[in-house]
């Protein structure tokens, strides 16, 4: 039974990274060849995951910003319990201080490599939304 489920996990798992790579085609292909090419609800699908993907990415650079704007603050904590004596809490602050810059500096390489940058989401979901605009205007004039 367990083997059973392990298989079905595995296969689960190889499905959606076939689905994820599919998907960063879909969107190079959109970016290089332009939104004619696609089915609207194909465009609608696309519209959808680079709103998800704008989520996300805001979200992970909030939590990205913070850590390195407070890293510099874990030296003043570590002086600050050294002054008060004591030694072991100021050696924990200052540890996490160069682990909140590399959180930082990593986050946000790791954001872009993922994620792109902002300019590039922007730019997709309005891409995208001029296309689909434009052919709901299309269907628009063909009824009326």
């Amino acid at each position: 039974m367990r083997t059973q489920e392990k298989m079905d996990n595995t296969h689960l798992h190889k499905l959606l990274e076939k689905m994820e790579r599919e998907a960063e085609e879909d969107f190079s292909l959109l970016l290089s060849t332009g939104p004619v090419f696609f089915s609207t609800a194909q465009l609608l699908e696309m519209y959808g995951r680079v709103l998800e993907r704008e989520v996300l990415f805001h979200r992970l650079r909030r939590a990205i910003v913070w850590a390195g704007a407070l890293s510099p603050s874990w030296i003043l904590v570590g002086f600050i319990f050294g002054l008060m004596g004591w030694i072991p809490l100021a050696s924990v602050a200052f540890v996490l201080f160069p682990v909140s810059l590399l959180f930082f500096l990593g986050g946000a390489f790791l954001l872009q490599s993922w994620l792109g940058t902002r300019g590039s989401l922007e730019h997709m979901r309005l891409l995208l939304e001029m296309e689909l605009s434009r052919r709901k205007e299309g269907t628009e004039k063909n009824r009326g």
